[in-house]
């Protein structure tokens, strides 16, 4: 199996239904030549969500920000994505 980059940091808010803004303040990018930035947009890997335009988008994205907003959380860096977000599988980190 590949070894990814990971980053850890606390979730500033959901963007999307599946995507959200984390503060970084842990980087493992010894795997690959991307760059990483102090904040960054997470798409969370395989999680389908309605479109922002849509009433069903904007309950998907406060479902999201209530369940991750200034939770530590863990990302598997799968790719950056031509829209400059990274790509990643994302776990919830417990104290």
């Amino acid at each position: 199996m590949e070894k990814l980059d990971w980053v850890q940091g606390v979730v500033l808010e959901a963007l999307t239904g599946n995507s959200f803004l984390l503060k970084l303040n842990l980087i493992d990018d010894k795997q690959s030549n991307i760059v990483y930035h102090q904040i960054e947009r997470i798409r969370m890997n395989g999680v389908e969500a309605p479109e922002m335009d849509s009433y069903e988008g904007i309950l998907a994205r406060n479902r999201l920000n209530t369940r991750l907003q200034n939770q530590k959380v863990h990302c598997d860096v799968i790719k950056r994505e031509p829209d400059n977000y990274l790509l990643c599988t994302v776990k919830v980190l417990t104290s």
